[in-house]
């Protein structure tokens, strides 16, 4: 960036303070580390109250199988990634989520055959730069 250690040490500080740096985080490979399976599961749901879906929300967010969720527009209210050991773990980790709900679920899994990209966010800092023509 041009700065030397102080100045790029206070421009850090900054970004922390104001909260545009939000942590610090290790990127692991899943697959090294244990054997896991991913699985993108798309998420339907009808017949609900906003309590129930933020209820529902929490659950998701809470279980640690859960590595990604995103709420989608259109025709699929969520999109998980989900890591288990094996079809049978996915499948137990699934019913934990979708069971004991006054609201209807349709979901569709798909298992991931391999990651083509995964794009680290400082990557998509540079894509989002202003052209300088």
């Amino acid at each position: 960036v041009g700065l030397s250690p102080s100045p790029c040490h206070e421009r850090i500080q900054k970004l922390e303070r104001s909260k545009i740096i939000q942590g610090y985080h290790a990127r692991l490979d899943y697959r090294r580390l244990a054997n896991y399976s991913f699985f993108v599961t798309l998420v339907k749901i009808t017949n609900y109250t906003t309590v129930q879906v933020r209820a529902w929300e929490r659950l998701v967010l809470d279980e640690p199988a859960v590595v990604e969720i995103c709420s989608l527009l259109g025709e699929t209210d969520y999109l998980l990634k989900i890591a288990a050991r094996n079809i049978e773990d996915y499948q137990l980790i699934v019913e934990g989520l979708f069971r004991n709900h006054e609201f209807t679920v349709q979901f569709t899994t798909h298992a991931v055959s391999g990651e083509l990209r995964s794009m680290p966010q400082a990557k998509l800092i540079d894509t989002c730069q202003p052209s300088r023509e």
